[in-house]
């Protein structure tokens, strides 16, 4: 399954739909990592490198379908020498199951920092987004997955009537 996509990786991109000039990027959240200071640092490192290392899921992805998007949420279970001896898709929204075995192959061959913790389980979001994904979206996923820290909402009801709608919302009655 690996050999099948090395090959589909080093494979041109079709002539009639090629990926956006942006073929994705990863984002990560400054979120939690159970443990210490200094793991927790190691191991938002190592998490970091893999994002890196799953862009090119992503871009095959982005050439099946130039308008993909969504996140990953995965679960890595980690031996005491820092080798992942598991790999869960807790949640996956692009809908595209190649990706998904691609990525989850991608996770499972790295190797993080030995933990502190023997049996130290990490749980991670990332998010895939291109030029096509619409602001909106973009912005949701973000909030959702800890990128962005939502926006207050004024507690008074006359305030709220008065707070024009935020940039790149429509506001309905």
């Amino acid at each position: 399954m690996l050999t099948l996509l090395a090959l589909a990786a080093c494979a041109a991109p079709p002539a009639a739909t090629p990926p956006p000039a942006a073929s994705g990027h990863v984002q990560l959240p400054a979120s939690a990592v159970p443990g210490d200071g200094g793991e927790r640092g190691r191991m938002r490192s190592a998490l970091d490198a893999s994002a890196a290392a799953l862009t090119p899921c992503y871009s095959e992805a982005v050439q099946r379908d130039p308008a993909a998007y969504g996140a990953l949420v995965v679960r890595l279970a980690l031996d005491a020498e820092g080798g992942v001896t598991e790999v869960l898709t807790e949640l996956s929204t692009l809908g595209d199951p190649a990706f998904d075995a691609c990525a989850v192959a991608v996770l499972a061959a790295r190797r993080f920092p030995p933990p502190n913790h023997p049996g130290l389980t990490l749980r991670y979001p990332y998010v895939f987004t291109t030029a096509l994904t619409p602001p909106e979206v973009t912005r949701a996923l973000l909030i959702r997955h800890g990128y962005l820290a939502p926006e207050p909402l004024p507690t008074d009801p006359l305030e709220l009537e008065n707070t024009p709608a935020p940039k790149g919302s429509i506001e309905t009655w």
